[in-house]
């Protein structure tokens, strides 16, 4: 390779990536302002966030906000895209779902200000919220295996898709493998399609010769549930079921470990954007909201 070769190779800097990345991230509101100054402003996009915690603590009511978050028009602060949402346990209500959205729009009515922001409601309407959510219940390991693989080729036919969410992903891994190797080799397998869905490459051509630059396009929020383990002491403590396997390739590793009556105590324990920090979030009628 010629001097003037590896130069016209070596094209980008991290200062340059800093740059894209700083201009192009958006996030995805959660609508509790807590937890979204935690995190750096919501869920953004291009990044993979685990939402783990027991049972009944209201995972997959978080879901369902950002689905329909996700579909708040830019002018008034979303990201006006689509969603696709896979339901491994069967836990996903279209009622609860709609009543959310109303909630939603009646919130951003309240919040309109500008002729832009009042411009964007005529169309932030309950059927154009439903009718950009594609949900796909998978119930068995196999069908959820396929739906993984086959997400790169309907996010590349449906590009404004900004939100993949999976609830749960642990689900379909209790079923039996021949060893542990062989379940954490699917598990990995898994995650790194849903990763490579989240940073999609655009490939910019100069001169003949390709730079690739990373497009953050959308986010994965994953739920995870909770497994008992033991010290060497035969204490007991309770952790998230896919271990460092799946918190390591994840930005954000929220841990809802607590509730009292409509609240909810949030850890957050991982954070790109942030340091370990408590959250009270509250689930009510209206969907998530700050904690009174």
């Amino acid at each position: 390779m010629t001097s003037n070769s590896a130069q016209r190779l070596f094209t980008v800097t991290a200062s340059s990536l800093l740059d894209q990345y700083t201009n192009s991230t958006q996030s995805i509101v959660t609508f509790c302002e807590s937890l979204d100054a935690a995190i750096g402003g919501g869920v953004p996009l291009g990044q993979m966030t685990e939402f783990v915690g027991p049972s009944g603590m209201g995972k997959t009511q978080l879901c369902l906000q950002l689905a329909v978050d996700a579909r708040i028009p830019e002018p008034l602060g979303g990201v006006d895209g689509e969603v696709v949402y896979i339901d491994t346990e069967c836990t996903f209500r279209i009622g609860r779902l709609e009543q959310i959205a109303r909630f939603a729009i009646d919130h951003c009515t309240s919040m309109a200000e500008s002729e832009a922001q009042r411009s964007a409601l005529e169309d932030f309407t309950l059927e154009k919220i439903l009718s950009g959510i594609y949900v796909q219940r998978c119930t068995d390991l196999n069908t959820f295996r396929r739906c993984v693989h086959l997400l790169q080729e309907f996010v590349s036919a449906n590009k404004k898709v900004k939100l993949i969410v999976v609830d749960s992903i642990a689900t379909h891994f209790r079923e039996q493998f021949a060893s542990a190797i062989e379940r954490n080799h699917v598990v990995q397998s898994v995650i790194l399609q849903l990763l490579s869905v989240a940073l999609r490459f655009n490939t910019a051509v100069r001169n003949h010769w390709l730079s690739k630059f990373v497009s953050l396009v959308l986010q994965i929020f994953v739920t995870n549930q909770v497994t008992t383990k033991w010290t060497k002491y035969g204490e007991s403590y309770i952790a998230p079921c896919l271990g460092p396997i799946l918190t390591s390739n994840c930005s954000h590793q929220l841990f809802v470990y607590k509730k009292s009556g409509s609240t909810r105590y949030i850890r957050l324990i991982k954070s790109t954007a942030g340091m370990p920090c408590t959250i009270l979030m509250d689930i009510g009628e209206a969907g998530v909201r700050d904690a009174q």
